[in-house]
């Protein structure tokens, strides 16, 4: 039953999102005016997960109060929140450095970031940046139902690969930094992260939250793209440790594996 249920989460996702996103190609094409709304539809098209979440748990006849409490579930270990915060700008960092090592970009200017405007930065990525739109049905919604299902490992497959899939849009309306493939390659490991800062989180979203609004403003404020390969590599060898040193529990049985980090 679930499989329907994720399905039918799904296509509502992606109806909301696209169904925000194509009309801003169609304006890039020339083929229709937006009116000064191009922004706005950009913006709300983040929230297909959020939606298509407080949707199909209303159908289901689930809280939606118990996902909303999720979203600010405070009581999770404080490494697992430290990790969540800082584990992307030192992961950024180290790509951009090392792809300076290797004499393919130049050497940044290096200074400590500026608190109020960082910290403002990274509140404005997690409200509208695409944290609070994507978060509360991915790792809120989806997950859940695919650990009853599959293992973990197997799960956080699928769920990257529709995660990927729903950004689709993007490659004809913005700047990305690399192909669709190589963006797929990142995906599968940074998912498999989110699901072990989620087994370490005890299901906590807020966790996830914070994990996707600091990966959003490290993008951007740092010179990141033009080490986005090194960046999916330095993914993978963060996330296969992490699969490795605990595979039992990565490759059980959904039946036979507890919410414990």
């Amino acid at each position: 039953m679930h499989l329907r249920q994720l399905a039918g989460f799904y296509v509502l996702a992606c109806f909301w999102t696209w169904s925000c996103w194509l009309p801003i190609l169609a304006e890039q094409r020339g083929r229709l005016s937006l009116g000064g709304c191009t922004e706005l539809l950009a913006t709300l098209g983040q929230f297909g997960p959020f939606v298509a979440a407080l949707v199909w748990t209303r159908l289901e006849r689930g809280s939606i109060v118990n996902l909303l409490k999720r979203l600010v579930q405070v009581r999770v270990s404080p490494a697992c929140l430290a990790v969540a915060l800082l584990g992307p700008p030192l992961l950024f960092a180290s790509a951009v450095y090392l792809n300076v090592w290797l004499g393919k970009q130049a050497a940044p200017e290096f200074h400590f970031p500026e608190p109020v405007g960082t910290t403002l930065h990274f509140l404005i990525n997690l409200a509208i940046g695409g944290a609070l739109g994507e978060e509360p049905g991915w790792r809120g919604y989806a997950l859940p139902r695919l650990r009853e299902r599959f293992s973990a490992l197997v799960g956080s497959i699928i769920l990257a690969l529709a995660w990927a899939c729903w950004h689709l849009p993007l490659w004809w309306i913005a700047n990305v930094p690399s192909s669709f493939p190589v963006y797929v390659l990142g995906m599968i490991p940074l998912t498999i992260l989110f699901t072990w800062l989620d087994e370490w989180g005890r299901g906590s979203v807020l966790v996830a939250l914070l994990f996707h609004a600091s990966l959003n403003t490290s993008l951007v404020r740092l010179p990141v793209f033009p080490a986005i390969l090194i960046v999916n590599g330095l993914f993978w060898m963060v996330a296969i440790p992490i699969v490795v040193s605990r595979w039992r529990v990565w490759l059980a049985a959904p039946s036979a594996v507890s919410r414990s980090h």
